[in-house]
């Protein structure tokens, strides 16, 4: 997986399969999706277009991580779209620290 080998490369809407089977893998919570996005940078009004756009978790913990790959908001200012970022999101939420270690591995 290319999180082992480059875990500081930029990462674009191309790896988000493949960032949300990790999560799945790491029976990463859908329903935390809120917590995970304002971690990773995106601001308050943006996650609250998602909820009231998108009525399943799923979906919005799928475009909550779509709007981080596409570095809206304040993305960068977190350390942009990354493994390293996304680590260290998950292990701010305490829901989140289970599914980091495997990935980080």
């Amino acid at each position: 997986s290319q999180c082992l080998e480059e875990p500081q490369e930029e990462l674009n809407i191309t790896d988000l399969d493949e960032i949300l089977t990790h999560l799945k893998k790491g029976h990463y919570p859908s329903s935390n999706w809120k917590e995970l996005g304002l971690k990773l940078g995106l601001y308050d009004n943006t996650l609250s277009t998602i909820e009231s756009n998108y009525s399943k978790v799923e979906d919005r913990l799928r475009e909550c991580l779509a709007k981080w790959l596409q570095r809206a908001d304040g993305v960068d200012a977190k350390g942009g779209a990354t493994w390293t970022t996304l680590i260290n999101a998950l292990e701010q939420c305490d829901s989140g620290k289970p599914t980091a270690e495997p990935i980080s591995e």
